[in-house]
């Protein structure tokens, strides 16, 4: 008689073009939206920004060519201890991301990024031993840069190759300091809309790993809920679903009071990690 209540918030939406995946996760959003619970909107073809979603949702819209709230250096805190993690592990853990998200080429370029990020952190002071430096202003994607430049003379072909791979992200002035077109927090107090769609692929890529992660250590700061308190949806989910970060997300989230909205053409699209931990599934004319 009396509807048990959602235990697991992830929604998977799977269809064919033109079945009706948008149209479905809109009013979806749109009855959140009602409910009082935001969303923020991955968008990489720009259709929640404009027409009848738009209009009656009024959501906030930010392109992430315009700067992101996010330095990808900065060190977490690590909720289970209140202090931040370690430098040395973001020097591998944003390694590894810059590294698989703009083709990685084999071991020696993934080393020379390790020693160059961690070149950065010594720069500005961090101790990776001494906890009291780990406040420190971080570094920053400029600086990482400048690395590499220096070091380009002395060891030759490896470092220019890296610096090519890297490229859009020197060049974009995405993550800038103090250039953001919009504020972290201003996320989660309605629903936004990010713009994806600049034709640079790895660029949007690596933008909306930095923002998952981001929007992720948010929710756990803000400790376990019973209540949901923010629906992350990515549109399109084909371009992000090989990511570990969603695979990660869709594990854990949950109980923090974060549920995700997936949607894509075909149900190879998704890890099955993704399948085995979606408390709802939508499939449309498959």
């Amino acid at each position: 008689i009396t509807p048990r209540r959602l235990t697991n918030q992830h929604i998977l939406v799977v269809g064919k073009s033109g079945s009706g995946k948008s149209e479905t996760t809109k009013a979806l959003i749109y009855e959140l939206a009602q409910q009082g619970v935001p969303s923020i909107i991955f968008d990489y073809q720009g259709e929640y920004a404009h027409g009848d979603f738009h209009k009656l949702v009024k959501p906030q819209v930010f392109n992430v060519m315009n700067g992101l709230p996010i330095n990808p250096f900065e060190l977490p805190i690590d909720p289970h201890i209140g202090k931040r993690i370690q430098p040395i592990e973001m020097v591998f853990r944003l390694a590894d991301t810059l590294n698989t998200v703009f083709s990685g080429s084999g071991d020696i370029q993934l080393g020379i990024l390790r020693e160059a990020i961690e070149e950065c952190y010594v720069q500005q002071g961090f101790d990776m031993h001494d906890t009291s430096t780990w406040d420190n202003q971080p570094p920053t994607i400029e600086m990482l840069g400048a690395v590499l430049d220096k070091w380009v003379g002395d060891r030759g072909s490896q470092v220019r190759n890296l610096q090519v791979r890297l490229q859009p992200l020197f060049k974009s002035g995405m993550f800038l300091k103090d250039h953001a077109s919009f504020s972290f927090n201003d996320l989660f107090k309605k629903t936004s809309v990010i713009l994806m769609t600049s034709g640079i692929k790895d660029l949007m890529l690596a933008a909306s790993r930095f923002l998952l992660e981001k929007i992720y250590g948010a929710m756990l700061m803000a400790g376990l809920s019973k209540v949901l308190r923010v629906m992350v949806c990515v549109d399109e989910a084909h371009k992000l679903c090989g990511d570990d970060t969603i695979t990660s997300l869709i594990k854990e989230a949950r109980k923090y009071g974060l549920g995700l909205i997936l949607s894509s053409q075909e149900t190879r699209d998704f890890h099955p990690s993704i399948f085995a931990n979606t408390g709802t599934l939508i499939c449309l004319a498959l």
